[in-house]
């Protein structure tokens, strides 16, 4: 093997590893939203289920590239009441949690903890998440007064094109000096 040869493939190597180390900061990228808590107001003489009431908007700035993953989480309760009235939570319409039953834990929980739960949205139902503003509201089902946690939306984006395509070219030429090293 000619020392020329040697250089010429070690060029192309650190070429292939700035390409490559060029794309890895672009990864797919996590956007986060979080509203705070919520006390919801106290109904007298109430019938059920109640108009939807806005707990809130979470609103975050997306690039121009897919989403390919999306949950929110949050508590039923707030720190102060740690229980909840019988609810249906939504984001951007889509139900994401319920409190469903006077046994359960986000009604009735003695340890006076607050109830965590979580949704993971599946992809038919990104495109209510692609505006960069979706509301997140309740509809009361039940007695009690709606408390609602701290809850975060959680949306994951495709990486960059531009990240892909230099990822692409490192990887195209390192395929090139492979091959034209066996010729």
């Amino acid at each position: 093997m000619s020392l020329t040869h040697i250089y010429k493939r070690r060029a192309a190597l650190a070429v292939f590893a700035i390409c490559l180390g060029a794309a890895l900061p672009a990864n797919a990228a996590t956007i986060i939203s979080t509203i705070g808590e919520f006390d919801g107001p106290v109904l007298t003489n109430p019938t059920y289920p109640q108009p939807s009431l806005t707990i809130g908007t979470f609103s975050y700035t997306l690039p121009p590239v897919p989403i390919v993953a999306a949950s929110v989480s949050g508590f039923f309760g707030t720190e102060f009441s740690p229980t909840t009235a019988l609810e249906n939570l939504f984001v951007g319409g889509i139900e994401v949690a319920s409190c469903a039953s006077e046994s359960a834990d986000c009604w009735s929980d003695p340890s006076g903890v607050q109830t965590p739960w979580t949704y993971t949205f599946t992809p038919s139902q990104f495109a209510a998440l692609e505006s960069g503003s979706v509301l997140y509201t309740v509809v009361q089902t039940g007695d009690f007064q709606v408390e609602s946690g701290a809850t975060t939306l959680s949306i994951t984006v495709a990486p960059e094109p531009a990240a892909i395509a230099m990822a692409g070219a490192g990887l195209s030429l390192l395929l090139f000096v492979r091959r034209k090293r066996r010729a």
